[in-house]
């Protein structure tokens, strides 16, 4: 597995906008969705989440976000050059009909 993908979803208002966006855009990747809404907590969620996963990388994303072309890829990319803790290239969900406000961060990252 190249990648396990973890969400911690609660509310799950917009859980399946953010499925239906990982399965168009994360294409010629082999990916895992460990998805523990019924578990606890959300750190509860999000441990269990680390624990489970099989994937050489590990991302966390919430349910109110959406991910474009290539998302996995560029920071699959990214991270192969130098091993950081990285976020970028997503948007947020700002209401309750699912329009989506576009993050200015591309890739930031913290030194692990």
């Amino acid at each position: 597995m190249e990648l396990s993908i973890i969400i911690p979803s609660i509310r799950r208002g917009f859980f399946d906008q953010l499925i239906r966006s990982i399965e168009k855009n994360t294409q010629g990747i082999k990916y895992e969705i460990l998805d523990d809404h019924d578990t606890g907590d959300l750190y509860q969620i999000i441990n269990k989440g680390f624990r489970r996963a099989t994937g050489k990388f590990v991302f966390l994303t919430c349910d109110e976000a959406v991910v474009h072309e290539n998302w996995a890829k560029n920071m699959i990319d990214f991270l192969e050059q130098k091993p950081l803790m990285t976020m970028g290239n997503l948007s947020f969900i700002n209401d309750d009909r699912g329009s989506t406000r576009p993050m200015d961060i591309k890739y930031y990252g913290l030194e692990c």
